[in-house]
């Protein structure tokens, strides 16, 4: 069989993409998300950068890239993360997902772009290996579980291992005392409904102790969140004598009949634990409200952030309980450039990572 790799045609050929997403997915995107995510990103200045695999007219597989703004020391270099990879059920073990990743490798190269970041789990891992990607670390989620009947019971279909696993998981979970922890400084907390130059500021501020991170400017955070078509996302802020000390980002999703509350973005001035505990403390409050069954959040490389969701109950999901029904994915680099960077990107004490930094979550 013979394929074609290009860039796709924008303007003819987002209903083909679309169609092949619910295929592969078995899931909806819709046209407002597509634009929102493809063309609507500041990065992007016309041309989505979706690769495609053609086949006798149509298209069988896809690429995209997510581009991104990423400061290393005091560059702010072109990057990207590859996201929504699908071929076609009847194209597959053709070679197209080599194909494809091969040609965006050389095209964005030629476009300026020195690196591309990823989160494979354990079964696509050795194929980003393969291609030339470095695994930096664990990705290590934490979460805080509210209800742990209801995510035992849909995790563990087998009756009499769920109710075993139950009464272990719930003395486990217990152990957990949020009522009791009180920060040492008390700060203005505020639920803020949209985001200000404030936010941009902090960042800026933050950014000087920070080797290799997204640039969190005002464009890209009213994007990446207020714009958002399909998440709702809250802002909160904790500030000291008028001055903005951090914000938090989070959201509330459904997923599998779970009710999770996501901590997805933050930032915190010389990662101050008392100014996160206060945040941490105010978001978890609100999940529960909303009637969350579990809150989750990534700190794996902030290690002081990580010691503060230890006291607050969080357990990593590469340790004890998680670890026995959840799977492992990492984080992974590959340099486009020959050239060195500003930063070494190998190192995995040199990057800042939220959960935004996964695709659109």
């Amino acid at each position: 069989m013979a394929y074609k790799i290009r860039l796709i045609d924008k303007d003819n050929e987002i209903d083909a993409f679309i169609e092949l997403f619910e295929v592969v997915f078995d899931k909806q995107m819709t046209t407002k998300l597509w634009e929102w995510k493809y063309l609507e990103n500041p990065m992007i200045i016309d041309q989505p950068l979706i690769y495609i695999a053609e086949h006798e007219g149509k298209i069988v597989g896809a690429r995209p890239l997510l581009p991104n703004r990423m400061k290393f020391g005091h560059k702010i270099l072109k990057v990207a993360q590859p996201c929504d990879t699908m071929v076609h059920p009847d194209h597959r073990r053709k070679g197209l997902f080599t194909k494809m990743t091969r040609f965006a490798i050389k095209d964005s190269k030629e476009n300026g772009f020195s690196l591309f970041y990823n989160f494979p789990n354990q079964q696509s891992c050795p194929g980003y290996i393969e291609l030339g990607w470095k695994k930096i670390l664990e990705r290590d989620a934490s979460y805080n579980v509210f209800s742990p009947k209801k995510v035992i019971s849909l995790k563990i279909s087998n009756f009499v291992l769920s109710s075993i696993a139950n009464i272990v998981f719930k003395s486990f979970f217990n152990k957990s005392k949020i009522s009791s922890l009180k920060p040492e400084i008390s700060y203005d907390i505020n639920e803020e409904k949209n985001i200000t130059k404030e936010f941009e500021e902090l960042w800026r501020k933050c950014s000087n102790n920070l080797k290799i991170s997204t640039v969190r400017n005002k464009e890209y955070l009213e994007w990446r969140f207020v714009k958002h078509p399909k998440n709702d996302y809250s802002f909160f802020t904790a500030h000291k004598n008028r001055d903005l000390l951090g914000y938090f980002v989070t959201n509330i999703v459904k997923n599998r009949d779970l009710v999770e509350g996501r901590i997805v973005d933050y930032i915190i001035k010389d990662n101050l634990k008392e100014v996160f505990l206060s945040l941490l403390l105010e978001a978890l409050e609100k999940f529960k409200k909303e009637g969350c069954d579990l809150a989750a959040t990534w700190a794996f490389t902030q290690p002081e952030l990580q010691q503060v969701l230890d006291r607050c109950g969080f357990v990593k999901k590469s340790s004890f309980p998680y670890n026995i029904f959840t799977d492992t994915s990492f984080f992974v680099v590959r340099k486009i450039v020959s050239n060195c960077l500003p930063v070494n990107p190998l190192k995995k004490e040199n990057w800042y990572i939220t959960q935004s930094d996964q695709d659109t979550h």
